[in-house]
C-alpha cells in the first residue's frame, strides 16, 4: 500500500488546532469501516509533530479534476451515491463534516471517491446541535451563515451545492464570496441546464429549513438514484462509473495541482519521543487490517515494527502538511 502523510507541528500551533487534529484522528478511527471516507493506516507523534498516515489517493481531488470539464450526469450520480453512503455512516455516529466541497472529495486508484479532511468536523451527542462557525463560504448552509444552531443537515445542503457545481462549474448562489452569504440566507437557488430529475434532487437538498431537508438515508430514495444498487454500493462491490485515474507509476502525482506538489517541504525531520516526552494520550493507531496481517505473518511484534518503520520514514524525510 502507498501512503500519504498529514502533520501538524506541536510547538507554535494553537491548542485548539491540536485539539481538532486529535479529533480528526478519532473520527477517522470511528469511520474506518466506511469504504468512502479516507482510510487512516497509522497515527503517531514525534517530539515536534503529530502525524496521520493515510492511504494514498492517486486520482487527486474533484476540484482539480474539473479542470478537464464538468462531470457527466451518469458519473456524477455514481459519485453522489458514494458520498451519500459516506455521509450516512458519519451521521449515524452524529459526526458532522462541515466542509463538504470539491477539494475534499478525492479519487482512489480504482476510480471511486473518498471523502477527506475532517479538520472542521465535529462529533455531537444524540440530538445535540452546535452553533460554531466554520466551513467554505460558497458551500455553507443558511443556518451556519446566520450563526444558528446546526447539525448533520448542514452537510446535505453542502452536497446540493457540490452537486450543482460539478455538473455546471457554477454555484447556485453565485461565486462572489462577499455577496453569497446574503443570497444563501435570503434568495432562491438558481439551477439551470440540468435534467428534471437532477434539478429536483439538488433543489431537494437546497431547502433553507434544515428540518425539511432529507437525511442521507432518505435521499437515497430519490428517483435520480433509480439505477443504483445500494446494497452492493455500500459494500464497494460496484465498479466505478468513471475510469481509474491515469498513473505512470504508483507514485505518480500528475493528478494533483502543481501548486502543491512543487511546494517546498515544511516539516523537518524530528526525533521519535523519548520516555521523558509528554505525549498526547491515546494518539497512537494501527489499522486493524494492517495489524492482523502483521500478526499472521510474524507475530504481534511486527505490528509495532511496521509502525516504527513508518515513524523512521517520517523522521528521516521531509513532508508537506
Amino acid at each position: 500500500m502507498d501512503y500519504s502523510f498529514i502533520h501538524i507541528e506541536r510547538r507554535g500551533s494553537p491548542f485548539d488546532s491540536l485539539e481538532f487534529f486529535i479529533l480528526h484522528q478519532q473520527i477517522l478511527e470511528l469511520l474506518r469501516s466506511c469504504p468512502y471516507t479516507s482510510s487512516m493506516c497509522y497515527a503517531f507523534q514525534t517530539t515536534e509533530n503529530l502525524f496521520l498516515v493515510m492511504e494514498y489517493l492517486p486520482g487527486g481531488d474533484i476540484f482539480t479534476y474539473l479542470d478537464y470539464g464538468v462531470l457527466s450526469e451518469d458519473v456524477a450520480i455514481f459519485y453522489f451515491a458514494e458520498l451519500i453512503v459516506a455521509l450516512e455512516r458519519m451521521h449515524e455516529q452524529n459526526i458532522v463534516h462541515r466542509d463538504i466541497k470539491t477539494e475534499n472529495v478525492m479519487i482512489d486508484k480504482d476510480g471511486h471517491i473518498q471523502l477527506v479532511d475532517f479538520g472542521l468536523s465535529i462529533k455531537l451527542r444524540p440530538r445535540q446541535r452546535t452553533n460554531t462557525y466554520g466551513g467554505s463560504v460558497l458551500y455553507m448552509s443558511p443556518e451556519i451563515l446566520s450563526h444558528s444552531e446546526h447539525d448533520t443537515a448542514t452537510d446535505m445542503w453542502s452536497l446540493g451545492v457540490l452537486a450543482y457545481h460539478v455538473l455546471t462549474l457554477e454555484f447556485p448562489f453565485g461565486e462572489n464570496e462577499k455577496r453569497a452569504p446574503e443570497r444563501i440566507i435570503n434568495d432562491d437557488p438558481i439551477i439551470e441546464g440540468l435534467s428534471l430529475e437532477m434539478t429536483d434532487f439538488i433543489l431537494t437538498l437546497l431547502v433553507k429549513d434544515p428540518a425539511k431537508r432529507p437525511s442521507a438515508k432518505e435521499v437515497k430514495k430519490h428517483p435520480v438514484f433509480k439505477g443504483i444498487d445500494w446494497e452492493k454500493l455500500e459494500k464497494k462491490e460496484l465498479e466505478s462509473a468513471n475510469d481509474p485515474p491515469f498513473m505512470e507509476d504508483p507514485f505518480d502525482t500528475g493528478n494533483f495541482d502543481k501548486e502543491f506538489t512543487q511546494e517546498k517541504p515544511i516539516c523537518e525531520s524530528s526525533a521519535v519521543p523519548t520516555k521523558q516526552f509528554l505525549a498526547f494520550k491515546g494518539y497512537y493507531y494501527i489499522a486493524p487490517e494492517l495489524s492482523e496481517n502483521n500478526n499472521n505473518e510474524c507475530g504481534a511484534s511486527s505490528s509495532r515494527n511496521a509502525l516504527r518503520n513508518i515513524e523512521t520514514v517520517c523522521c528521516t524525510f521531509m513532508f508537506f502538511s
